[in-house]
Protein backbone atom coordinates (compact mmCIF):
# COMPACT_ATOMS: atom_id res chain seq x y z
CA UNK A 1 0.00 0.00 0.00
CA UNK A 2 1.01 3.53 -0.69
CA UNK A 3 -0.53 6.98 1.24
CA UNK A 4 -1.36 9.44 -1.00
CA UNK A 5 -0.49 12.87 0.47
CA UNK A 6 -1.99 15.35 -1.86
CA UNK A 7 -5.44 13.31 -2.10
CA UNK A 8 -5.22 11.75 1.53
CA UNK A 9 -6.05 8.29 -0.02
CA UNK A 10 -4.31 4.80 0.23
CA UNK A 11 -3.21 3.12 -2.88
CA UNK A 12 -2.89 -0.53 -3.70
CA UNK A 13 0.74 -1.30 -5.20
CA UNK A 14 1.96 -3.00 -8.21
CA UNK A 15 1.47 -6.84 -7.89
CA UNK A 16 5.14 -7.07 -8.33
CA UNK A 17 5.64 -4.19 -5.75
CA UNK A 18 2.88 -5.25 -2.77
CA UNK A 19 4.93 -7.80 -1.06
CA UNK A 20 8.44 -7.55 -0.05
CA UNK A 21 10.18 -10.51 -0.84
CA UNK A 22 10.08 -11.86 2.48
CA UNK A 23 7.69 -10.81 5.25
CA UNK A 24 8.97 -8.18 8.08
CA UNK A 25 8.32 -6.50 11.23
CA UNK A 26 10.68 -3.73 13.05
CA UNK A 27 12.50 -2.71 10.24
CA UNK A 28 13.02 0.77 9.05
CA UNK A 29 12.83 2.59 5.34
CA UNK A 30 13.87 5.57 3.43
CA UNK A 31 13.55 6.80 -0.06
CA UNK A 32 17.16 7.65 -1.62
CA UNK A 33 16.56 9.27 -4.79
CA UNK A 34 13.67 7.16 -7.03
CA UNK A 35 14.27 4.00 -4.89
CA UNK A 36 12.60 2.99 -1.46
CA UNK A 37 14.68 0.72 0.56
CA UNK A 38 13.51 -1.42 3.19
CA UNK A 39 16.59 -2.23 5.97
CA UNK A 40 16.56 -5.23 8.68
CA UNK A 41 13.62 -5.68 10.66
CA UNK A 42 12.63 -9.25 11.98
CA UNK A 43 10.19 -12.27 11.55
CA UNK A 44 8.31 -14.38 13.68
CA UNK A 45 9.27 -12.54 16.86
CA UNK A 46 12.73 -11.76 18.28
CA UNK A 47 14.20 -14.53 17.67
CA UNK A 48 14.72 -14.16 14.14
CA UNK A 49 16.53 -11.08 13.00
CA UNK A 50 17.28 -9.99 9.81
CA UNK A 51 20.11 -8.03 8.21
CA UNK A 52 18.76 -7.83 4.16
CA UNK A 53 18.23 -4.42 2.46
CA UNK A 54 15.16 -4.31 -0.51
CA UNK A 55 14.95 -1.42 -2.37
CA UNK A 56 11.91 -0.87 -5.00
CA UNK A 57 12.90 1.34 -7.76
CA UNK A 58 10.04 3.97 -7.90
CA UNK A 59 10.15 4.47 -11.55
CA UNK A 60 9.45 0.95 -12.52
CA UNK A 61 7.63 -0.32 -9.77
CA UNK A 62 6.23 -3.15 -12.16
CA UNK A 63 9.81 -4.38 -11.62
CA UNK A 64 9.08 -5.41 -8.41
CA UNK A 65 11.62 -5.78 -5.33
CA UNK A 66 15.50 -6.61 -5.58
CA UNK A 67 17.32 -8.07 -2.68
CA UNK A 68 20.82 -5.84 -2.45
CA UNK A 69 23.85 -7.27 -2.51
CA UNK A 70 25.04 -4.86 0.76
CA UNK A 71 23.87 -7.13 4.06
CA UNK A 72 23.58 -5.16 7.23
CA UNK A 73 27.01 -5.54 9.31
CA UNK A 74 24.38 -6.45 12.27
CA UNK A 75 21.58 -8.45 12.05
CA UNK A 76 18.82 -6.41 14.19
CA UNK A 77 15.24 -5.54 14.71
CA UNK A 78 13.48 -2.64 15.92
CA UNK A 79 16.07 -0.22 14.23
CA UNK A 80 15.41 3.08 13.48
CA UNK A 81 16.95 5.44 10.77
CA UNK A 82 17.14 7.92 8.26
CA UNK A 83 18.67 9.10 4.87
CA UNK A 84 21.01 12.23 4.06
CA UNK A 85 23.19 12.58 1.04
CA UNK A 86 22.43 9.29 -0.60
CA UNK A 87 23.73 7.36 2.69
CA UNK A 88 21.23 5.72 4.62
CA UNK A 89 22.12 5.60 8.77
CA UNK A 90 20.83 2.93 10.58
CA UNK A 91 20.93 3.47 14.41
CA UNK A 92 20.31 0.93 17.51
CA UNK A 93 18.00 -2.35 17.33
CA UNK A 94 17.13 -5.07 18.98
CA UNK A 95 18.63 -8.75 19.71
CA UNK A 96 22.08 -8.06 20.71
CA UNK A 97 22.99 -11.34 22.87
CA UNK A 98 25.97 -10.17 23.93
CA UNK A 99 23.80 -7.42 26.14
CA UNK A 100 22.09 -8.20 29.20
CA UNK A 101 19.27 -5.45 27.76
CA UNK A 102 19.33 -6.87 24.25
CA UNK A 103 19.75 -3.40 23.07
CA UNK A 104 22.39 -2.35 20.03
CA UNK A 105 23.66 1.10 20.47
CA UNK A 106 25.56 0.18 17.20
CA UNK A 107 25.35 3.25 14.16
CA UNK A 108 25.88 2.16 10.56
CA UNK A 109 25.61 3.84 7.23
CA UNK A 110 24.58 1.91 3.62
CA UNK A 111 26.45 4.10 0.59
CA UNK A 112 23.33 3.15 -1.41
CA UNK A 113 25.45 3.77 -4.46
CA UNK A 114 28.50 0.93 -3.46
CA UNK A 115 26.02 -1.08 -1.59
CA UNK A 116 28.45 -0.85 0.86
CA UNK A 117 28.53 -0.28 4.77
CA UNK A 118 30.65 1.46 7.00
CA UNK A 119 30.57 1.21 10.99
CA UNK A 120 30.21 4.73 12.94
CA UNK A 121 30.55 5.58 16.28
CA UNK A 122 28.16 4.28 18.20
CA UNK A 123 25.21 5.63 20.67
CA UNK A 124 25.90 6.71 23.83
CA UNK A 125 22.90 5.26 25.21
CA UNK A 126 21.67 1.63 23.45
CA UNK A 127 18.05 1.55 22.02
CA UNK A 128 15.32 0.28 20.00
CA UNK A 129 11.86 0.65 18.96
CA UNK A 130 11.45 4.61 17.66
CA UNK A 131 11.76 6.38 14.90
CA UNK A 132 13.85 9.02 13.54
CA UNK A 133 13.15 12.14 11.64
CA UNK A 134 16.20 14.21 8.79
CA UNK A 135 15.80 17.74 8.50
CA UNK A 136 18.87 19.99 7.87
CA UNK A 137 20.97 17.24 7.46
CA UNK A 138 20.39 16.02 10.69
CA UNK A 139 18.85 12.95 12.24
CA UNK A 140 16.52 13.42 15.42
CA UNK A 141 16.16 10.45 17.12
CA UNK A 142 13.75 10.79 19.71
CA UNK A 143 13.48 8.52 22.87
CA UNK A 144 13.28 4.82 22.66
CA UNK A 145 13.07 1.51 24.68
CA UNK A 146 16.49 0.84 26.56
CA UNK A 147 15.51 -2.65 27.25
CA UNK A 148 14.56 -5.67 24.26
CA UNK A 149 11.53 -6.75 26.48
CA UNK A 150 9.72 -2.99 26.54
CA UNK A 151 9.98 -2.40 30.87
CA UNK A 152 12.07 0.63 30.31
CA UNK A 153 11.71 3.70 27.93
CA UNK A 154 13.18 6.53 27.29
CA UNK A 155 10.47 9.18 28.11
CA UNK A 156 12.29 12.72 27.63
CA UNK A 157 15.36 12.73 25.64
CA UNK A 158 16.54 13.62 22.27
CA UNK A 159 19.53 12.59 20.76
CA UNK A 160 21.00 14.27 16.89
CA UNK A 161 23.07 12.90 14.94
CA UNK A 162 25.18 15.69 13.12
CA UNK A 163 26.32 14.52 9.71
CA UNK A 164 28.96 14.27 8.62
CA UNK A 165 31.14 14.80 12.23
CA UNK A 166 29.77 11.64 13.61
CA UNK A 167 28.75 13.34 16.86
CA UNK A 168 26.01 12.36 18.91
CA UNK A 169 24.55 15.47 20.85
CA UNK A 170 21.48 15.10 23.48
CA UNK A 171 19.08 17.83 23.19
CA UNK A 172 16.71 17.82 26.17
CA UNK A 173 14.45 21.28 25.63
Amino acid sequence: MSFNTTSGLWQRLESAAAELPESRQHATGAVIGDTFYVIGGRRYGQIYHRDTVFELGLQNIEAGWRTSSGHMPTSRGGIFGGAVDGKFYIFGGEGNRGSNTGVYNRTEMFDVASEQWIKLMPMAVPRHGTQAAVAGGCIYIPGGGLQEDGKEVIVGGMTTYHNPTSHFVAYCP
